[in-house]
Formats: C-alpha cells, sequence, structure tokens
C-alpha cells in the first residue's frame, strides 16, 4: 500500500497500492432502510449517515461528545433528529447543516420545521430555538400556543440587529422578543381573540387576525396599530 485516505464522514477508506489499483471499503457497524426513502449507515455508535435515495444527497449526524444515538427520526424528508443521553443532534439536508445542543427533554418534544433556518422544540411549556449550523440556542419563549400561526420568528442577517420572535402571551396579547437579550421589545393588546400573526422579513411590522375576521398591522418599534380590512 502507498496511500490511505478516509472520506470525510468516516464511512469509507480509500486505499492505493503500488501496482495502480485503488480499493474502496465501505465502513459501517451496520446499513439499513428507512421508510423506503433514506439509506442509514452507522458509522459508529455515535455517528450515522443519512442518504436520501431519490437524490443521494447525504448528511453525516455524529455526537462530538461520544455518546450512543439510541434514537432517530426524519421530517418532511428534509429534516433529521438524532437522541443522545445528553444531546439533541439536529440537521438539515438541504443545508448540509448540522447543530448540536445540550438538551435534558421531556421524551414528548414537538418539533416545528415551518421556519427556514430554524427549528422550534416545544417541551413542558418552554419554547426552544435552535439555528441550523449552531450549538447553542438562539432563544427561549414561554407560551401555550404552539401553532404555527400564532409564532412568528425571525432570523437577523445584519449581526448588530437582533433575532426576533412574535408569539402569544394569551389569546388577546401579542409579545415580540428579541431573542438574543430575552426582553420584549413590544406587546400588543387585542380586543378579541387573535387566530393569525406574522412578522415581516425585517421584523419592523406585525400583521394579525381576530376571530371577527379583521385584520391588522402594527408598527413593532412605536406599537401603533392600523386595520387594513374590517
Amino acid at each position: 500500500m502507498t496511500s490511505c485516505s478516509w472520506k470525510l464522514d468516516g464511512s469509507s477508506v480509500v486505499i492505493g497500492s503500488l501496482c495502480g489499483s485503488v480499493d474502496s471499503y465501505d465502513i459501517c457497524m451496520r446499513k439499513l432502510r428507512y421508510k423506503n426513502k433514506f439509506e442509514i449507515n452507522q458509522v459508529a455508535q455515535s455517528q450515522i449517515v443519512l442518504k436520501n435515495l431519490s437524490d443521494n444527497n447525504e448528511i453525516c449526524m455524529r455526537c462530538s461528545f461520544g455518546q450512543d444515538i439510541y434514537k432517530f427520526k426524519t421530517f418532511k424528508d428534509t429534516y433529521a433528529i438524532c437522541w443522545t443521553k445528553d444531546y439533541l443532534i439536529l440537521g438539515d439536508m438541504v443545508s448540509k447543516k448540522v447543530s448540536e445542543i445540550n438538551w435534558n427533554g421531556s421524551g414528548k418534544e414537538k418539533f416545528d420545521f415551518n421556519n427556514p433556518g430554524i427549528v422550534m422544540i416545544y417541551n413542558a411549556g418552554d419554547l426552544t430555538f435552535v439555528q441550523y449550523g449552531n450549538n447553542e440556542p438562539i432563544g427561549h419563549c414561554r407560551t401555550e400556543f404552539i401553532s404555527s400561526h400564532l409564532i412568528s420568528p425571525r432570523l437577523s442577517l445584519d449581526p448588530n440587529k437582533p433575532n426576533i420572535v412574535a408569539y402569544l402571551l394569551d389569546k388577546k396579547t401579542i409579545i415580540v422578543q428579541d431573542l438574543n437579550r430575552n426582553i420584549n421589545m413590544a406587546q400588543m393588546n387585542h380586543d378579541h381573540n387573535i387566530d393569525f400573526l406574522e412578522l415581516n422579513a425585517s421584523g419592523s411590522k406585525l400583521l394579525f387576525r381576530d376571530v371577527k375576521k379583521r385584520l391588522i398591522i402594527g408598527n413593532i418599534y412605536n406599537q401603533s396599530k392600523s386595520t387594513l380590512l374590517n
């Protein structure tokens, strides 16, 4: 043998010989099909390589602390989650970004993947926001209203501006929170129950609708409101 090299995710090793031959060996403890859509290659107890069989897209899910992965799930054929004893490993197969956060959950967590670049984890009244590629949660808030129509997070592309989220404190009160500093930026009260809310892309305006089908827009900075449709 004259040369030897590993694939970056550790799932195969390539060996070159003096005679010019090149041999590639798969490294795995086991392989299995998942939902007939994915191939899972368990490279080690703490690492799996997930491959989408439709487009051959791959992502490596690894616990950098060496803890065994004991549970695995995919969502929307795009997102993957692995559980270890003390950590959650979250991956986006499109961006290839992976987050590994310290986690002590109840085992009954709910996950929301409706916002690009962010996964929301609801556990025992606490909502945790995780940005893919970041190993620390970007923020937390407490709410009982966890419908995706009633929570609107926004990531800021400007490092000088905060990541924010709008959510319901109660059925008639909206809170806009700075996730970076964990402080409230605005509070908007309304006469009737709110059944939909959405921040604009920059996080400066808030659109919401009540059960009377009235559509209202609010300014986050001066907390003024005006009715668009009644």
